[in-house]
């Protein structure tokens, strides 16, 4: 048996059905998505393997953001599949218009004074005869976020020791042994004589007080000798070298022990056909490394079990890229709508599946908590974007904006774009790549003339011509009166690909050479001095360079093959080129895809 969705009616801001995976869904979403509400309706309608249900509130009623609920009453609906014969005889009564599937309902109406009372209906009826045999029949464990899992452990009657040891000795001799080493340590130390004085100390002293007709008879105990109350004693220690105490250990190496307790008592849990674990945030406390072993340690724990389901929350790019691509549920919202979208349900093909389940790593996996993404080819653009952005006007912090931009590391967008097709990813995709036109053939690069002047000193002449001559020939012949360029078919390709949320911006050329026609001449040169600085003085000052697109030209070529080490060198030069009065103007197509993704273009106000 799996739970395969919930869904909602009235019930906070969640209007979608939430669709989960077997046996572990990924729930990922910038802050105030919706994931703790998800949880909480489970919380609500599902009973815990420990402990009260959540309680309904007069604020789980939709409020429409206005503060007063506008719903007179909520209903959370679980559903259930691939229930066998014995999980259905046990859940007939919410047996949900097939045998092997089942729904749990619960429905709270508001009234006018006081707290909401909610109850339990089962199967597609919505019956009120659920039994309790049914509900027993699902169980759940929450883990909240920042939880305190030495608390969680510490000896007493909560201790989650109990449930796990009681569940390996049952009833045989483990239990009686237990017994008898509670009931010799005791009597050992009863012969101490230092605690026969302290108990003949005490007993005189209550005797005194009570009065001999009511004195009680005081004991000094290692424990009382009863199952529960010996292993409710039990302390769980950890540690590199010896076992110390929680209170000796960090946060996060005390969490993974919480959860390495739970999941070995939900293996021997037998009362319940399926035990649900909500983990919210797993990634408090934990380095990346830890993160990823973590998500690995669940699936593999899991993967063969029908009796666990694992749902989890997260907001961290590790733990997203460390899940299966299929196990993950994005959630974002949308005027206050909350979106939630599987990517499993999407259907992708699965060579787009399987692009993303290699590609989907740490730096791609921030799109899903993005509210708009740019996709760019690599990281020229992902550097240097976000400072052109500071520089309109008015100035547009991305990141304040939400908006990010991923380097995608080449033309591959396909499987990243596929994701904001229609019924998919909800948020806006600004697509930047290059047009790609045809170049001449025969170019000397700059590049290469560098190379060559660092092996040979201060040489200029090589091979009995100047190679910057040629250069600057070769630029002269190649740019000039052009008619607009042929789009290569890749670009095409993606232009015709656009929809509603997902948009392409094209250069003429490529980045860097857009960048120098839209009047940053002096900011890529004082750039270029950081990394050439001897090619980028013969630029600014070659007298043949006459026109803005020779200069592009010449500048493409002088950073091919360090565009990487070129682009941070914009980063680092941007605040001299101000300081200097120059002004770094904004290529179009640039400001475009940033209005775009920001929702600041003509058609946002058609949305």
């Amino acid at each position: 048996m799996r739970l395969s969705r919930i869904e909602f009616d009235g019930y906070r801001n969640l209007t979608d059905a939430i669709e989960f995976s077997h046996p572990i869904s990924v729930l990922v979403g910038a802050n105030n998505s919706g994931k703790s509400n998800i949880i909480d309706a489970l919380r609500m309608t599902l009973m815990p393997f420990s402990g009260w249900p959540l309680k309904v509130r007069r604020d789980d009623f939709n409020h429409g953001g206005t503060g007063d609920p506008v719903v007179g009453s909520l209903t959370i609906t679980a559903r259930f599949e691939n229930l066998d014969l014995e999980q259905s005889g046990r859940m007939i009564t919410a047996l949900d218009g097939a045998v092997d599937r089942a729904a749990m309902h619960f429905h709270a109406e508001l009234p006018d004074i006081g707290q909401p009372r909610g109850r339990y209906l089962g199967g597609k009826a919505m019956s009120p005869d659920l039994e309790e045999w049914a509900r027993s029949s699902v169980t759940y464990t929450y883990l909240p976020p920042l939880r305190d899992a030495e608390d969680d452990l510490r000896p007493g009657r909560s201790n989650r020791l109990i449930e796990l040891i009681a569940a390996l000795t049952g009833d045989g001799s483990d239990r009686a042994l237990i017994l008898d080493i509670a009931k010799k340590a005791n009597s050992d130390l009863s012969e101490v004589e230092s605690l026969k004085k302290s108990r003949s100390r005490i007993q005189d002293r209550l005797t005194s007080m009570s009065g001999a007709g009511s004195a009680q008879n005081a004991e000094l105990l290692f424990t009382e000798p009863l199952f529960e109350r010996v292993l409710a004693t039990l302390g769980v220690r950890v540690g590199d070298d010896l076992p110390l105490a929680m209170s000796q250990n960090g946060l996060g190496m005390n969490n993974i022990l919480y959860m390495a307790v739970l999941l070995a008592g939900l293996t021997y849990e037998s009362d319940s056909s399926l035990h649900l674990l909500l983990v919210e945030e797993p990634e408090a406390h934990l380095h990346p490394q830890m993160q990823d072993l973590l998500m690995r340690f669940l699936e593999k724990e899991v993967s063969n079990r029908n009796d666990v389901q694992v749902i989890v929350t997260t907001h961290s790019p590790n733990i997203t890229s460390s899940a299966q691509v299929e196990r993950i549920t994005s959630l974002s919202k949308t005027s206050g709508r909350v979106n939630a979208k599987s990517i499993a349900q999407m259907g992708l093909k699965d060579d787009e599946l399987q692009y993303l389940a290699r590609f989907l790593d740490v730096t791609k996996a921030s799109l899903l908590f993005s509210r708009a993404v740019i996709l760019v080819e690599g990281i020229s653009e992902q550097l240097v974007i976000p400072l052109l952005a500071s520089e309109l006007d008015p100035p547009v912090s991305l990141l304040e904006k939400s908006v990010t931009v991923i380097n995608i590391g080449g033309l591959a967008f396909g499987p990243f774009a596929a994701l904001y097709d229609d019924n998919r990813l909800l948020n806006r995709c600004a697509i930047i790549s290059d047009a790609d036109p045809p170049k001449a053939a025969d170019t000397v690069s700059v590049e290469e003339f560098d190379s060559e002047l660092e092996a040979s000193g201060d040489m200029v002449i090589l091979h009995g011509d100047d190679p910057l001559d040629t250069l600057a020939a070769t630029a002269s012949s190649s740019v000039g009166d052009q008619p607009d360029p042929i789009l290569s078919s890749t670009a095409q390709k993606l232009v015709n690909s656009e929809n509603e949320r997902r948009h392409v911006f094209l250069s003429a050329r490529t980045f860097e050479y857009d960048l120098v026609v839209a009047g940053n001449w002096e900011w890529c040169i004082s750039a270029l001095k950081l990394i050439k600085p001897r090619v980028a003085k013969w630029l600014d000052e070659n007298q043949d360079l006459d026109t803005i697109e020779k200069k592009a030209a010449a500048l493409l070529d002088a950073v091919d093959g360090v565009k990487g080490r070129f682009a941070q060198a914009l980063t680092k030069t941007l605040a001299l080129t101000k300081e200097a009065g120059h002004v770094v103007h904004v290529p179009a197509y640039i400001r475009d895809a940033i209005a775009f993704a920001c929702g600041t273009d003509e058609s946002s106000s058609s949305e």
